[in-house]
């Protein structure tokens, strides 16, 4: 089952104002809409009324549709990159923290209503997000990666925290758009190759 207690806790952050409030019932109302219909049928008016307020007051807030998507897309990354660095941090093993993070956050992409429509239904319009537009979110993420790294094992060289972050990345994309083999095999093998990189970068240095 999808799991929305480390999104609440990212989404509930981001309110504080009237208009801080209103523009996060928009995004969870667009998000439901988008669950039950389809992001490719949803309508600014089915957003409007199931957040109770008026077309003109998401218009105020988003413009077109696309800038809603985005505005969603960038929430749950949000929820996503926090629900990583939650897990890690609950270690304090190398090996653990990165077999945590992975587990954690591939369990919670199949299981992730939207993220399931944009790559079971192309047609649906949100492929992009994990695909040509995803560069943003990689990019947050090895930074993300880089700093939970850092905060474990200070003594990491930045090329070997580089390589590390990347390879980690691109492993969670590729399986999250084309599984190949189970979360705990992958997530269980990039545990250890961290290991072996730090290590043997450790063991490189003059």
């Amino acid at each position: 089952m999808y799991e929305k207690q480390t999104i609440r806790s990212v989404r509930n952050g981001r309110a504080g104002s009237a208009e801080g409030e209103t523009r996060e019932a928009l995004l969870e109302a667009a998000f439901h809409c988008a669950v039950r219909f389809g992001w490719q049928r949803v309508r600014m008016s089915d957003v409007a009324a199931r957040a109770k307020v008026s077309r003109q007051t998401l218009y105020r807030h988003f413009r077109t549709k696309d800038g809603l998507a985005q505005a969603v897309a960038l929430r749950e990354q949000d929820a996503f990159l926090e629900g990583f660095r939650q897990a890690f941090e609950a270690q304090d093993d190398l090996c653990e923290a990165v077999v945590a993070a992975v587990t954690w956050s591939l369990k919670h992409a199949e299981s992730h209503p939207l993220l399931s429509q944009a790559i079971e239904e192309p047609e649906s319009g949100l492929l992009p997000y994990v695909t040509t537009r995803s560069a943003p979110l990689m990019i947050r993420s090895r930074l993300l990666g880089s700093e939970l790294l850092v905060a474990l094992d200070p003594s990491i060289d930045p090329e070997t925290l580089a390589l590390l972050t990347d390879v980690i990345t691109r492993e969670m994309f590729s399986h999250t758009i084309a599984p190949t083999e189970p979360v705990d095999v992958i997530a269980a093998r990039l545990g250890t190759l961290a290991v072996r990189v730090v290590d043997g970068g450790k063991e490189s240095a003059p």
